[in-house]
């Protein structure tokens, strides 16, 4: 009876060692296959600033063209005087006229029809008419076209006796071209080649 508690004894404790061995052994077997493993590391993604997008060249020449300050389309009394007397005007009872060397025609009005900035530099052009009736023929005026320079005078770009008409097309440095009009059905154009105004083309009515 002794000898069979014994017995008993003994199994259950080699099955009792027997599962710890192989307990600890399954232990030591994971512990080295998990170190052998390289550790994955978590990353936190980091938001990515917006990208800014680049302008384009149109936007460019918007905000250039919206920053650049207008060039004013009127005269104060004292450029008014100014671009008169460039076309050899003189004030008379508050008007300015064009006196004629010849007495037997009357003095021309003369009146500024056009103040802009024609060829875009920033400066202003003045355009000038002399009303001289008979003087001028059949026509009946003269246009001067002057521009402002950076002294403060006023520079006379072209004069003709002519009615004039400023086109859309376009000379050198943005000059607008210029309708001679007046009696007849063809009339001549002209263009601007940097240094005057001569004839381009003719247009007939």
């Amino acid at each position: 009876m002794n000898q069979n508690s014994s017995s008993k004894q003994s199994i259950i404790i080699g099955a009792l060692s027997g599962a710890l061995v192989l307990s600890i052994g399954a232990s030591a077997f994971l512990y080295f296959q998990n170190k052998n493993q390289p550790q994955s590391i978590t990353q936190t993604k980091v938001a990515e600033e917006p990208k800014l997008s680049q302008p384009t060249n149109n936007e460019i020449a918007l905000h250039q063209s919206e920053e650049k300050p207008k060039t004013p389309n009127v005269l104060t009394k004292e450029e008014q005087a100014a671009v008169f007397k460039a076309v050899g005007a003189v004030q008379l009872k508050g008007s300015w006229i064009i006196d004629r060397e010849d007495k037997e025609f009357t003095a021309g009005t003369v009146t500024i029809e056009k103040v802009a900035d024609l060829n875009g530099d920033g400066r202003q052009e003045a355009l000038v008419i002399d009303e001289g009736g008979s003087y001028y023929g059949t026509t009946g005026q003269q246009f001067t076209l002057l521009s402002k320079q950076t002294d403060g005078s006023w520079r006379i770009i072209i004069q003709e006796i002519a009615i004039p008409e400023l086109l859309e097309s376009h000379g050198v440095d943005g000059w607008p071209d210029i309708e001679l009009g007046g009696p007849g059905f063809s009339h001549p154009v002209v263009r601007w080649n940097g240094k005057e105004y001569v004839q381009h083309v003719s247009t007939e009515e």
